[in-house]
């Protein structure tokens, strides 16, 4: 819930927003909800295989195709949303944004900051082409591609951004194992 809220826009309040803000602003403080949020960011793996190859659907309606949003964005964003709320970086209001904020913060590393950016970005265009692809042809656009149905060079710079997350979730992980991330 949590991570929603650090999503949130205030559209209209009557009260003072100064007083969660402070509240988001405390948590960065507390262990135990930093340890959570790092754990969700670390519950949503990208699609990469032994072998760099893509996992994909095996069966049911989306055989053979992977979430683009699920197993791509989804990762970035909670991470993006960890590091930034470890780093006291509240009320940003874009992924982007939030990755910077913990590059600078140092809650990230700069280098690390940015791949997940670039990668956000990559899964973002990937998918708007996709959907639009979907919507030409008489398709309801959903968030299911076929990695086959991208050039060669689209799907490498696709395995390469999942690879680079996967490695930035192996270094947070670890860093989770060691409490190091919460001292």
């Amino acid at each position: 819930m949590i991570s929603l809220f650090l999503d949130g826009r205030v559209l209209h309040h009557d009260g003072s927003a100064a007083d969660l803000r402070q509240e988001f602003l405390a948590a960065r403080r507390r262990r135990g909800l930093l340890r959570l949020m790092l754990r969700l960011a670390l519950a949503h793996k990208p699609p990469v295989g032994f072998l760099r190859d893509f996992v994909v659907e095996r069966s049911g309606e989306h055989r053979g195709r992977l979430d683009i949003k699920q197993r791509g964005l989804l990762p970035v964003t909670t991470i993006a949303r960890y590091a930034s709320l470890a780093a006291g970086a509240i009320g940003l209001g874009s992924t982007p944004e939030r990755l910077s904020a913990a590059g600078s913060a140092g809650t990230l590393e700069s280098n690390l900051a940015r791949s997940l950016s670039e990668a956000f970005e990559l899964f973002q265009g990937i998918r708007l082409e996709h959907q639009v692809r979907q919507v030409e042809r008489g398709i309801d656009p959903d968030d299911h591609l076929d990695p086959k149905d991208l050039s060669r060079g689209r799907r490498r710079h696709l395995r390469d951004a999942f690879s680079q997350v996967r490695a930035v979730q192996k270094k947070l992980g670890s860093q989770l194992s060691s409490e190091r991330a919460f001292g």
